[in-house]
């Protein structure tokens, strides 16, 4: 079975890499076409496998080990008669096919051991894979027909009309079910045959700008069927879980797919400006208070988010809409590509090439010298704290200028958790990379034993507080990094003698970073006004995550901070930082806030860009 599932991830790599080379020579044409390349490369990925299977190959040897193989045994005269044993040992000097010495021959056959065993081992792995990626793409449709089951149809004449209005516009066919839903923070689009777009519950508050704009990214999600593109991505990384490759086109896919839909919205007519300026909040509210579907189709995508408001800043992109020529080249090409893959195969090279190729060497080496080693480079990767320990905090008060180069998280006494915009080293994707957004998370067994009887509740002075808790608490968790269910039940357990305020304001000074991380959320969950002031120190923080939360949750809380405070966050490593700066400078108003965005105006993160620019423009119009 090692070798089927050897041949099967070489050639699902050699389309990938080929694709990858034709979609950087089109990087100057349209996001729909490089979508629908990697769709295509994609679903060959898919169906490579089970055509491979059921079809005879063309038995073409493609690799040099068994070229040699065959054309030494084409031409090994009278040896070729000989046994493999006796082929090898007719060349060899006796003392060197000695029992007592370690020869080549005694590697192959510790080689083929090793290869029996992966090859045993290796298809249960492989299974075991998919079925863990299947499992999560069955639990997204779950959520995702229960989030349809439960959300309220809208039928408000101003919303339907404006789908009709864009649809048309758009030259999309068919029905779309518009709904409502408080589980969205972000408006989604799902389904095939029955597609849907669901708004968050305040959405009837919108201006008609952003309803357009986000109503028309939504309908050209449905109009270019990128559900169903959706489902060969997700499909192909089930498959291919182990394929990095996969993983790249699959992150590709969906880069491409959401600037296709940006290009909708610009083509119908938004200022590319204006777009990014919704664009970008849309984004941050999510970040700031996760609640959308991870696998569902939204205009706030958190992925490659930079690179995408990069994008729409740059007037001469072609934007067009994929052709009927584009679209017969790529499908014949695809086609092309399958068939012939079918077809191929590689050839093993069999035991008696093998042995004729050894008859075929002039000399042996004498014994003593043996040949040079291939020298492998030092192990790079960086060391990660234990996952037992949480790195300690440490405050400090020295501000951060934007052009001092950051040292990637690691055990040294760097900063932990910088986060500079020009992207650091990646850190690997485990609970405890600082990277990953499930670093916040704090594990607690049974948390829920921890929290107050009703009646501590029904008694606090600060029941209101602790009921916001509980109700976030019930909240359903809706994609995998929706970690507000998590928090709250973390905080619950921090209520001590009936009050929750003191304890997680205490909870703020903690060594560990998750714990202050997560006080100062909490404390902004409940409205706590009064704790803004204790929230504050966190702003210097060492932890990049900690710095971004405690300036979120001030905003929240409504707080104000002064210019100098300002000045100094301006420059933070951390855009997620300074893009709350912006915001605090927009609520601040003044001459002096203006002279500070005008400063900002050339930093290196394309959605802060932007952001200052909203800013600076709504001051000019004051």
């Amino acid at each position: 079975m090692i070798g089927p599932l050897a041949e099967y991830a070489l050639k699902s790599s050699l389309v990938l890499v080929t694709c990858g080379a034709v979609s950087w020579m089109l990087r100057h044409r349209s996001s729909a076409l490089r979508h629908a390349l990697w769709s295509a490369a994609l679903a060959a990925t898919i169906i490579l496998g089970p055509l491979s299977a059921v079809t005879p190959p063309l038995k073409i040897p493609l690799f040099p080990r068994a070229i040699a193989a065959a054309t030494t045994r084409n031409h090994s005269g009278g040896r070729g008669t000989m046994p493999a044993g006796e082929a090898a040992r007719a060349t060899l000097p006796e003392h060197v096919v000695s029992p007592s010495r370690p020869v080549h021959g005694r590697s192959r056959v510790d080689g083929s051991t090793l290869i029996r065993a992966i090859s045993a081992v290796a298809p249960i792995a492989w299974l075991i894979g998919v079925m863990a990626q299947l499992g999560r793409m069955l639990t997204s449709r779950v959520r995702l027909r229960r989030l349809r089951k439960q959300a309220a149809r809208i039928v408000a004449p101003r919303f339907q009309a404006l789908i009709g209005e864009i649809g048309r516009g758009i030259r999309m066919t068919g029905e779309v079910e518009l709904l409502s839903s408080g589980r969205v923070r972000t408006p989604v689009a799902f389904g095939i045959l029955r597609p849907a777009v669901v708004l968050p519950a305040g959405a009837d508050s919108w201006s008609n700008t952003r309803l357009r704009i986000v109503l028309t990214h939504e309908l050209a999600h449905i109009r270019r069927r990128d559900a169903l593109t959706h489902v060969i991505g997700e499909l192909a990384g089930a498959i291919h879980w182990y394929n990095p490759l996969v993983w790249y086109a699959v992150d590709r896919l969906i880069l491409e797919r959401e600037r296709a839909c940006d290009d909708e919205v610009v083509q119908g007519g938004t200022p590319g400006i204006d777009y990014a300026h919704h664009l970008v909040s849309l984004a941050r509210h999510m970040v700031a208070r996760p609640g959308h579907l991870r696998n569902a189709l939204t205009v706030a995508h958190a992925v490659n988010l930079d690179r995408r408001v990069k994008a729409l800043l740059m007037p001469a992109l072609r934007r067009g809409r994929l052709t009927p020529a584009q679209g017969g080249v790529i499908t014949a090409h695809f086609v092309a590509a399958v068939f012939a893959l079918t077809l191929v195969g590689p050839v093993s090279p069999s035991v008696e090439g093998a042995a004729a190729s050894l008859a075929e060497r002039p000399r042996p080496l004498p014994v003593g010298i043996s040949a040079p080693r291939r020298l492998t480079s030092p192990d790079r990767r960086r060391e990660l704290p234990p996952r037992s320990s949480a790195p300690p905090s440490r405050i400090h008060s020295e501000p951060v200028a934007e052009s001092q180069p950051v040292a990637p998280p690691s055990t040294s006494g760097a900063r932990a958790g910088e986060h500079p915009d020009p992207e650091p080293e990646p850190e690997p994707h485990t609970a405890d990379a600082l990277a990953d957004p499930r670093s916040e998370v704090i594990e607690i067994a049974n948390p829920r034993a921890l929290w107050p009887s009703d009646q501590e509740i029904n008694t606090s002075s600060e029941r209101h507080f602790i009921e916001r808790l509980r109700a976030a608490a019930e909240h359903e968790k809706t994609f995998e990094y929706d970690f507000v269910r998590e928090r709250a039940e973390w905080a619950l357990t921090r209520v001590r003698g009936a009050a929750i305020v003191a304890p997680l304001v205490e909870a703020l000074g903690d060594r560990d970073w998750r714990v202050q991380a997560n006080a100062a959320w909490a404390l902004a969950a409940i409205d706590a006004l009064e704790a803004a002031r204790s929230i504050l120190p966190l702003l210097e923080h060492e932890n990049w995550r900690v710095r971004a939360q405690a300036a979120s949750s001030l905003l929240d809380l409504g707080a104000t901070l002064n210019l100098d405070l300002l000045s100094r966050l301006s420059r933070d490593p951390a855009w997620q930082v300074r893009i709350s700066v912006v915001e605090f400078l927009r609520r601040a108003g003044g001459p002096e806030a203006q002279e500070l965005l005008d400063r900002m105006a050339c930093v290196p993160h394309g959605g802060t860009r932007m952001e200052v620019e909203a800013a600076r423009a709504e001051f000019g119009a004051r």
